[in-house]
């Protein structure tokens, strides 16, 4: 397979990103230039540039139209049963991260610092029309100012029903942060005070408080953690944001990870190889169909025709 690279270069120099269009808009790449070393922010497979890896598995895919699992391979909206054939499916028999993540998408504007991309689902592979209730538009815009990736995510519904949709980012942040440190003495924290019980993989229903090696709200050592998990009850500032850290002492380094209130949940999933951390804003739990069918409230998107719904995200290292 041979793919387009999208370069983008920030205006002062700081900062480089790359991103695939042709395999689900990915951007893999976030280089900063800070004190004279530069630093690969984005872990990525060897091969994943050229589509022979994992969409899953590198840079930031955006998942959608549901982030994470959804029990079995369908699922039901308003009285009606969807296959999701089309989607990943993980090692229980579970579809995963939803349709965008692994396809072509159209570039629809571009200069040295910015690209905008969109997936159409009737126009880009019209198949997965009969694999959701509606037709829906995603736009991602990703922008390079300083040593700061902004990234912007915008769904539109263009049909003549409700759109059901989750959305999630599951970026995978390397570490250590610069050439002085030591992966597992970098510390995380995520402003959080509970999480998802999972049962197969899947949330429950219920919410317990983190302690111990899941209390990321108190910052643990990265070589202490190891985790798939879905934390929830987030601290957002009075912007309407939420602040998640990977903190490199021995660098002096901070990666800053920002995102915006229409992303309540955090997925933090620390990869086999040990060599990066996810932070993984979500607009709604995995499985967040089953779980308002148990009387909670998930954060599940259902936007009449016409609407919108926007959520962002930054990443700055310090």
């Amino acid at each position: 397979m041979s793919l387009e690279i999208i370069t983008l270069s920030d205006p002062s120099g700081k900062a480089t990103a790359k991103v695939l269009p042709g395999f689900g808009f990915n951007c893999y790449s976030f280089q900063v230039d800070l004190d004279g070393y530069s630093q690969e922010l984005l872990w990525s497979g060897p091969e994943f540039e050229t589509g022979n890896a994992s969409a899953s598995h590198s840079g930031i895919p955006i998942l959608f139209p549901f982030p994470g699992r959804l029990g079995g391979t369908s699922m039901e909206f308003s009285g009606k049963k969807y296959s999701l054939s089309m989607a990943p499916t993980d090692p229980l028999g579970n579809a995963i991260h939803g349709y965008a993540l692994d396809r072509a998408w159209e570039v629809v504007d571009q200069s040295a610092h910015h690209v905008v991309g969109q997936f159409k689902a009737s126009s880009q592979e019209p198949q997965l029309r009969d694999q959701w209730p509606t037709d829906y538009l995603l736009q991602v815009t990703y922008t390079l100012k300083d040593n700061t990736l902004h990234g912007e995510y915008q769904i539109s519904n263009p049909s003549e029903s409700t759109l059901p949709f989750g959305l999630g980012l599951h970026p995978y942040f390397r570490v250590p942060l610069g050439p002085k440190g030591e992966a597992d003495a970098c510390t995380v924290m995520v402003p959080t005070a509970a999480m998802f019980e999972l049962l197969d993989m899947l949330p429950s229903g219920e919410i317990i408080p983190v302690s111990g090696k899941t209390a990321l709200n108190a910052s643990l050592p990265f070589g202490e953690i190891e985790l798939d998990d879905v934390f929830t009850q987030l601290v957002f500032d009075e912007k309407g944001e939420c602040e998640a850290k990977i903190v490199d002492d021995a660098s002096g380094r901070t990666l800053s990870l920002t995102f915006s209130k229409e992303f309540p949940e955090c997925v933090v999933y620390t990869p086999p190889h040990r060599e990066a951390i996810c932070l993984e804003p979500y607009s709604c739990p995995p499985d967040a169909y089953k779980l308002e069918e148990k009387g909670l409230t998930t954060g599940l998107q259902r936007l009449a025709p016409g609407q919108e719904f926007v959520g962002t995200m930054a990443l700055t290292l310090k």
